[in-house]
């Protein structure tokens, strides 16, 4: 983030995001030095979450898209939510809001359908 060595100031979450990524220490450091770290730092420090090699990206990324689509929509959209939209909350709030989204899960009549797939070894039907 070589911000700072131009005057201004990382935005559009790029301080904030970066020290949950990393903490304060490690954020501090990339942010106010300005250094540049190669795709194995970015990999230990938590910033990336693989590496691949020329011409593997886009395959990797579908694989990971194709995993993630298997997932039940309603439960995915309020995991989603959890994670982008309770980062400030206390604990009781965040487990209070875990609760109600699992209630949302289970009244939303995805959990049957898995439980069903599950046991007729088929895959999940979703409504989408």
């Amino acid at each position: 983030m070589p911000e700072p060595r131009i005057g201004f100031v990382p935005d559009v979450g790029g301080t904030t995001l970066l020290k949950r990524l990393v903490g304060p220490a490690r954020a501090t450091m990339l942010i106010l030095s300005g250094r540049r770290i190669n795709a194995e730092n970015a990999f230990q420090m938590g910033i990336v979450e693989s590496i691949h090699g020329d011409g593997e990206v886009l395959a990797a990324a579908e694989a990971l898209a194709a995993d993630m689509a298997l997932s039940a929509p309603t439960a995915t959209g309020l995991v989603l939510d959890l994670l982008r939209n309770h980062d400030d909350d206390s604990l009781d709030d965040a487990l209070a809001a875990e609760t109600e989204a699992g209630v949302k899960a289970l009244l939303s009549g995805e959990a049957l359908e898995g439980i069903g797939a599950f046991a007729e070894r088929r895959a999940p039907r979703w409504n989408r």
